[in-house]
């Protein structure tokens, strides 16, 4: 047989419903390049109207089907393959397709439902391996959420509004972090957790994509409490090691503003208290030795030092 494709074209009597299969293998009737109608019956008919296109290989296998209704519109089953692996198959409806489809693009093989022509309900895709590499959820072909994996374990995670808007559960994998949260038309929003290699290090709320309310911060040695308003420190701020508070202050759009104690570490011995004044030092300081007993108070006041108590040598 030739290297060429044999393509042959077989058409339908006008009384039949539906057009009859492709052979899986192609009939010596019809040799190379030659174009040949079949009726129901397997005998030669001549008809004009092309109802269904079939071709094979050049070793004679099928590597494609195609079937039309009486007005050219594709209608039936179409299947496509290359080199034996299946490349699209599905079903057509009066030009539109419907039903389950499965259509492979370079090493990925995606499976789901067309509803009127459009995607519909879960669509799966598969890498070269046979493993899940990609979900999708469509909705009168609008994307609305698809997820990533990686041998077996959820990579991403994205949902959007009918609009292709971010809106919806969020979840992302890079390296050893994780982000899990939600997203409304685009931005963060509500609570938000942060993992590395699996442990919480970092938790909080987002307003408007910006940050709200207390956010915790998390390792195996330490763990911090800070405020947030609109994205800024605004409020308290606590720090411990080994659950003993070593720092506590207060923070004033996104600056240290007011007391600041400092404890000795691994103790809650106090160590420092300082004042500031919109991220600058300013007003009354005392320092305390291991012991808690005071060692120097004073006020510094534009940058300069006011000694109200030095303890002699």
């Amino acid at each position: 047989m030739s290297a060429l494709p044999a393509l042959l074209f077989m058409l339908l009597t006008p009384a039949m419903a539906e057009p009859i299969a492709c052979p899986q293998a192609a009939p010596q009737t019809a040799p190379v390049g030659s174009q040949r109608a079949f009726g129901d019956d397997g005998d030669l008919i001549l008809r004009k109207t092309r109802r269904m296109l079939c071709e094979w290989d050049e070793n004679g296998r099928l590597t494609r089907e195609l079937h039309w209704n009486r007005d050219g519109q594709k209608h039936g089953i179409e299947t496509t393959k290359h080199n034996g692996t299946l490349v699209a198959a599905g079903h057509w409806n009066a030009g539109v397709r419907q039903g389950q489809w499965q259509i492979k693009e370079d090493d990925l093989t995606s499976t789901g439902h067309y509803t009127g022509g459009v995607k519909s309900g879960e669509w799966f895709t598969y890498d070269g391996t046979g493993e899940l590499a990609r979900t999708e959820l469509w909705q009168a072909d609008t994307l609305r959420q698809t997820a990533t994996w990686h041998a077996g374990e959820l990579d991403s995670l994205r949902s959007f509004s009918p609009d292709g808007v971010l809106n919806g559960p969020y979840y992302d994998v890079r390296g050893h972090r994780t982000d899990l949260g939600a997203m409304t038309n685009g931005r963060r929003s509500g609570e938000w957790r942060f993992l590395h290699s699996g442990k919480l290090y970092e938790r909080g709320d987002y307003v408007d994509g910006r940050k709200h309310g207390l956010w915790i911060h998390i390792n195996a040695d330490w763990r911090f409490e800070t405020t947030f308003k609109n994205g800024l420190e605004e409020g308290a701020f606590r720090r411990y090691v080994g659950g003993l508070l070593q720092e506590e202050g207060s923070y004033h759009r996104g600056l240290q503003h007011g007391a600041w104690l400092t404890n000795w570490p691994g103790t809650e011995i106090p160590r420092y208290l300082l004042s500031f004044d919109h991220g600058q030092r300013e007003g009354p300081h005392s320092y305390w030795d291991e012991q808690g007993r005071l060692t120097r108070r004073g006020l510094l006041t534009d940058g300069k030092w006011i000694a109200e108590y030095e303890r002699p040598e």
